[in-house]
């Protein structure tokens, strides 16, 4: 629960302060490396390839 003053302070917060502040949280959340995708025959059927 967020009270009044809390919702204030929230609301004059710029967005690079809320990113520095959610830094940590989401590095915990977000999956490492370059991409959240696997490799699979599935996508690689569905793309035509001009040969």
């Amino acid at each position: 629960m967020v009270t009044d003053t809390q919702a204030a302070l929230l609301m004059r917060m710029s967005n690079a302060t809320i990113d520095r502040m959610l830094k940590g949280a989401r590095s915990t959340m977000l999956p490492h490396g370059r991409t959240h995708t696997k490799p699979g025959s599935l996508l690689k059927s569905q793309i035509p390839m001009r040969t």
